[in-house]
């Protein structure tokens, strides 16, 4: 058996790749991913998705607003905001007027219908969940309680924090750029802060929906990058409706329906676009021959690598955990063979992915101490693990045991990699090895295992 390595420090890092050829890599990469996961066909399902949720979620937002008094004042100074800056001004403000009428008729609706109707916003938001997911390729999914609570809060606070926003900006100009020597600053002021506003609300859906660790720093350049593409899509368009007004000569008082849609799946593109380049960060600068030299038999023995090393460290115990870092040796230092190697062992019930809300003392269990299960839901559950900005996010992970490692064997690994079709290869392969349990009594290690 190997020696499950010791260092915190990885035994070998990779070679760094020149930046032009890294750059090269990084937009590969990224055209891959967008062709796997299908990109285009989701940012046209989430433009048509959210034409049918913009309504609820229009209405809730601006509901809020009117049932504050302290914030009623805003409502207009909001309006004016979404005319100048969310959609093209070529169609905005005939947009805008429509949805304050839908806005207003959804108040007449009964409480079933209500009900039905901000469904719809919570489904779209549970798409974007899910499609960040994908993107980042996490495993690990927050419960619904949590995740539909933290939706209602963004539905609610949303508006208050935004028009509190519009509040401070109308402050600033009134108190500092009034005079005519502060023209140019003010027009300067006027066109960042629509642009820091949206830089900051990708920031954070790129740092905080998706169910893994990101990086501030790959969350902060992908919403620069979707922003300032964003930015550029709506002058493009709004231009390009000026210059050539086919939509509408042809759709006459209609033009607004199809120009609103395309308007969302190009924003939608850009949004998906900034997911994939702050996703991409994680292996900047990583040799990109990697699973070009790697075989089957490399993929198998790093899984076992890691299924030994945890039964030698954990036992049975259900309830202790692995710092990853410790098994960097085992990858050579590169996070994209770890982060292989997770998904593939969690995908098949051998391994559990926690990450840290805090740093924390080992905890050492002792005779009659509680289980750790309450300690392990938190864990698991963390949407804001501290890890170092400048390291990869997985070696801040902890893994422990899905399933008692005495009821599993190495049968299901073999089986994902070697016989992926058939799913069982106990007649081909009756190999004693394969069934025999990850752990067991007589092999269990000689110090007490390390719990989180």
């Amino acid at each position: 058996m190997k020696t499950a390595p010791r260092s915190s420090i990885p035994a070998a890092v990779a070679p760094e790749v020149p930046f032009g050829k890294a750059l090269v890599n990084l937009l590969r990469a990224m055209r891959e991913q967008a062709r796997v996961l299908h990109l285009s066909q989701v940012a046209g399902s989430l433009a048509f998705l959210s034409m049918i949720a913009i309504v609820p979620m229009f209405s809730l937002g601006f509901a809020v607003l009117t049932a504050l008094p302290v914030f009623g004042k805003m409502r207009e100074a909001l309006n004016r905001f979404l005319d100048g800056n969310l959609f093209p001004t070529a169609f905005s403000e005939t947009l805008l007027s429509h949805l304050a009428q839908f806005a207003a008729k959804a108040g007449e609706l009964s409480a079933i219908g209500a009900i039905a109707f901000f469904v719809t916003a919570f489904t779209a938001l549970l798409t974007v969940e899910a499609t960040m997911n994908q993107i980042w390729g996490a495993d690990r999914h927050r419960p619904l309680t949590l995740r539909l609570t933290l939706y209602w809060a963004v539905l609610t606070l949303g508006p208050l924090l935004l028009a509190t926003s519009l509040s401070f900006n109308g402050l600033v100009v009134a108190s500092w750029l009034r005079s005519g020597e502060m023209q140019q600053l003010r027009g300067l002021w006027f066109a960042l802060v629509p642009w820091l506003t949206s830089f900051v609300g990708l920031s954070l859906l790129y740092r905080l929906v998706p169910a893994t660790v990101v990086r501030w720093r790959d969350a902060f350049i992908g919403a620069l990058f979707a922003s300032l593409l964003i930015e550029v899509l709506r002058r493009g368009l709004g231009l390009y409706v000026a210059q050539f007004p086919s939509y509408t000569i042809v759709y006459g008082a209609f033009a607004a329906l199809p120009l609103f849609l395309l308007w969302l799946f190009l924003g939608w593109t850009a949004l998906l676009a900034g997911a994939l380049l702050a996703a991409n960060l994680r292996w900047w600068r990583q040799p990109d021959d990697t699973q070009v030299r790697r075989t089957l038999a490399d993929r198998f023995d790093e899984a076992r690598g890691v299924l030994e090393a945890m039964a030698r460290e954990l036992g049975d115990n259900a309830d202790a955990m692995l710092p990853v870092r410790r098994l960097a040796g085992l990858f050579d230092g590169d996070p994209r063979r770890a982060a292989e190697a997770a998904g593939l062992l969690v995908s098949l019930g051998y391994v559990t992915r926690f990450v840290r809300l805090i740093d924390v003392a080992p905890i050492e269990e002792k005779p009659g101490m509680r289980k750790l299960g309450g300690l392990r839901r938190l864990l698991r559950r963390s949407p804001l693990p501290v890890v170092d900005d400048e390291d990869d996010p997985i070696w801040a992970e902890r893994w422990g045991w899905a399933a008692r490692p005495s009821a599993s064997s190495l049968r299901p690994l073999f089986d994902a990699i070697w016989c992926p079709a058939s799913g069982d290869s106990r007649q081909a392969f009756p190999s004693a090895l394969l069934d025999a349990p990850l752990w067991a009594p007589s092999a269990a290690p000689a110090g007490r295992p390390q719990s989180a």
